[in-house]
């Protein structure tokens, strides 16, 4: 009933005095939420005086530099700086003054003494044109300049192996447009990189005709996103030669884009090898089938590859019927040990040659005389890969020895009988 009594204007005054308890409980509220949300987010909330001192920074910056807030508020944030930033620091701030806001990285020292990398974004706090201090955040970013240095290490690295790779390399748009090329790419063709990047291969010329269904034939594949070779094709030099290359290529992507990849081997001194090979083996061919003596190349257990036309006519066998023969098996049943422990120290290496006169059986079951000579080819890892036999035809000589040896014993011991 008391509460019946009252006033009007009691009422209004209760009713106002309600309100403004509310709203300082809903603003109590309010900054609750917020400082939790401030002391709780991983990033640095911090506010500096106009002098730089620090007068609130948030919890979080525990995690970076070990650090208590109590131990950080009311020092200048400077004091927590690596010395070598110490300049570009001061300079900021001078800027930060004038009112200009300008995110910034540099080094910070933890509680450790360790230096630790930290993107700052302030925003100064100005009234009435005057700076009155600065609020900002700070943000960790130590392993992101980590991971950026070894990727910046990783591409140097890899930008270093491409530009001095053993064999050429180039990268061409899709089209055929050189993006780039090594040191090794200018040597082999003679042209600098500054004289070949964005033009086009058919532009520079550097194909003969003879490579171009080739040069098609790869750019198609690669096209279609396939690795291609090592295929073999000429290219023109700058100063016209042609130069036979190895080339090889593959598709990358690089943003969002295909690239080809080639690598290019100068293959001239193969080439010039393999002309010196083909034309000592057509010599060694020469020698071996037209020689006045029968020659043999074997395996090392005398299995006959080659034979040649001499040798053959010394057994009357064709080529195709001796090889695959062994040389052991055509010799004369009395002279197969002879060659077997000749041989034997030959493989043995206590000879490099051996030489001997054995029997061979011809093919129509005749015997024939021969000087042999067997001398083995090794391999690079030294063992023996073919043995060479040179064969020389004595049967006549030995005939003719036997005859001058009967007339001899006649003229010595028939002939005075007689006479």
């Amino acid at each position: 009933m008391k509460d019946d009594q009252k006033t009007k204007k009691q009422l209004i005054h209760e009713l106002a005095e309600l309100r403004s308890q509310n709203a300082v409980l809903e603003k109590s509220e309010c900054a609750e939420k917020y400082r939790n949300l401030v002391e709780n987010i991983r990033e640095v909330i911090y506010e500096l005086d106009s002098q730089g001192v620090v007068l609130y920074i948030s919890p979080a910056i525990r995690d970076i530099l070990g650090y208590d807030t109590a131990e950080i508020v009311g020092k200048n944030f400077i004091e927590f700086a690596h010395k070598d930033d110490l300049n570009g620091r001061a300079e900021w701030f001078s800027e930060l003054r004038k009112g200009v806001e300008s995110p910034s990285e540099y080094r910070v020292i933890n509680k450790s003494g360790e230096p630790r990398w930290a993107l700052t974004k302030t925003r100064p706090i100005m009234e009435d044109g005057l700076f009155k201090g600065a609020r900002g955040i700070l943000i960790d970013v130590t392993d992101q300049r980590r991971a950026a240095e070894a990727l910046r290490e990783s591409e140097e690295l890899f930008r270093s192996y491409l530009e001095y790779a053993p064999d050429g390399v180039y990268m061409s748009d899709m089209k055929g447009n050189f993006l780039y090329g090594n040191r090794k790419c200018e040597e082999i063709i003679g042209y600098r990189r500054e004289e070949l990047i964005g033009k086009n291969f058919l532009e520079l010329n550097i194909l003969p005709e003879k490579s171009l269904n080739k040069d098609a034939q790869l750019l198609h594949a690669s096209l279609k996103g396939k690795s291609t070779g090592p295929d073999e094709i000429e290219l023109i030099s700058k100063e016209g030669r042609l130069i036979p290359v190895e080339i090889k290529t593959s598709v990358v992507q690089r943003m969002g884009q295909g690239i080809i990849l080639a690598f290019v081997r100068d293959i001239t001194d193969r080439k010039r090898a393999e002309e010196a090979l083909r034309l000592s083996e057509e010599r060694f061919k020469g020698i071996f089938d037209e020689g006045p003596f029968g020659m043999v190349l074997a395996n090392p257990d005398y299995t006959i590859v080659m034979a040649n036309k001499a040798f053959c006519g010394i057994l009357g066998y064709s080529e195709q019927e001796l090889a695959g023969q062994n040389l052991i098996n055509l010799t004369y049943e009395e002279d197969k040990q002879k060659s077997r422990e000749s041989s034997g120290q030959l493989f043995a290496g206590g000879i490099s040659v051996f030489r001997l006169e054995k029997r061979y059986v011809r093919k129509d079951g005749g015997i024939v005389w021969v000087h042999l000579t067997i001398a083995p080819i090794h391999g690079s890892d030294g063992h023996v890969l073919y043995t060479v036999a040179i064969i020389e035809d004595l049967t006549e000589g030995r005939k003719t020895a036997e005859k001058i040896h009967l007339l001899n014993y006649y003229d010595r011991i028939a002939k005075p009988h007689i006479s």
